[in-house]
């Protein structure tokens, strides 16, 4: 989860105000300052705004950390009686709102087109997996395939238990197996296939290709990607959670020796290390410069109210631009 803006330590008036907004009883201590839309109390402190329970932690442990969140065990939002709060992540907000029932999930939800008997006629049929059935199920149901997609991993709908169904992890769900080629299917494959001179060249395919460069081939009704097949012809076994790399970065190669298999972590790791991978000032719609990179991450060591939205300006970009470097999730190259 996104890191929450540290709280500056409060001046007396600052405290006695607070205070004064939360007034103490035997129960929960109700915030009667201003409040957000959903709810929470809401203070202002230096020029930015924090949510008053926060604040009521940090005044009462000393800290509050940025990266977690502070939940009611009241179920209450307005409440800042410390006693009342307890620190924790997405998830286990999550939980406590589905053991208190305040969670909206499968037929409660307003919007929701599938019923919880829906659901477990799906997954009984999900036990016995055939062609085209996400697309089938969709059509029959009037939903979207990905929706029967999250039913099949798992993702959605986890409360309707059915016995003999076992969720299938995303990554499996959108590669199908590959079949074993008769003897007609593997010649017209290697028919395809232009092999190099020496060991070490290239086997690139000849017949129909992707946008992207690699080749594809139609086996049994479905397209499949020629490197994989040649993975597969290769080595007997094709991980089905795993994508096939090449060593030698030429997508329409199919010689086994420069295949391996990874995920799609190595995969890009491999583009950065082979150069391939578009990033920083390389990128043609990249406002910022990694000189100007560095002067923001500089800059954000010493914080200070109302930093994120002068940088923004200065450097002409989105404050959510200035946010994410600050919170390394891009510009992750430039080191400073």
């Amino acid at each position: 989860m996104p890191k929450c803006l540290p709280i500056p330590e409060l001046i007396e008036r600052q405290s006695r105000n607070f205070r004064a907004r939360a007034p103490k009883s035997d129960g929960c201590w109700e915030w009667t300052g201003n409040l957000s839309t959903t709810g929470y109390g809401r203070v202002s402190l230096g020029g930015q705004v924090f949510l008053a329970h926060r604040v009521a932690y940090f005044l009462a442990n000393g800290e509050c950390p940025t990266d977690l969140l502070i939940r009611h065990t009241c179920h209450n939002h307005r409440c800042c009686n410390p006693s009342h709060l307890i620190s924790g992540s997405s998830a286990d907000n999550s939980q406590d709102m589905v053991d208190h029932g305040r969670s909206t999930r499968g037929e409660q939800n307003y919007a929701s087109v599938l019923t919880d008997k829906n659901v477990a006629t799906i997954k009984t049929k999900l036990i016995t997996p055939c062609q085209n059935q996400i697309i089938l199920l969709a059509r029959e149901y009037e939903v979207c395939p990905s929706s029967i997609r999250n039913i099949k991993s798992g993702k959605t709908w986890k409360h309707i238990e059915v016995v003999g169904f076992n969720p299938t992890p995303p990554a499996l769900c959108n590669r199908t197996p590959i079949p074993e080629l008769t003897l007609k299917q593997l010649r017209n494959f290697w028919a395809r296939v232009r092999k190099g001179v020496g060991k070490d060249d290239c086997w690139e395919w000849v017949g129909d290709h992707i946008k992207k460069g690699y080749g594809r081939l139609r086996l049994g009704g479905r397209n499949f990607l020629a490197h994989r097949v040649s993975f597969f012809l290769a080595n007997g076994e094709l991980p089905s959670d795993l994508i096939i790399r090449h060593t030698c970065n030429n997508p329409p190669c199919c010689n086994p020796n420069h295949l391996k298999s990874g995920t799609c972590a190595d995969n890009t790791r491999d583009r950065i290390v082979s150069g391939r991978s578009i990033r920083g000032e390389q990128n043609c719609i990249s406002v910022l410069t990694e000189e100007f990179v560095t002067a923001i991450k500089i800059a954000c060591k010493t914080p200070f109210p109302g930093q994120i939205k002068l940088l923004a300006k200065k450097y002409k970009v989105h404050v959510n631009t200035i946010q994410t470097i600050k919170a390394g999730r891009s510009w992750a190259h430039v080191r400073v």
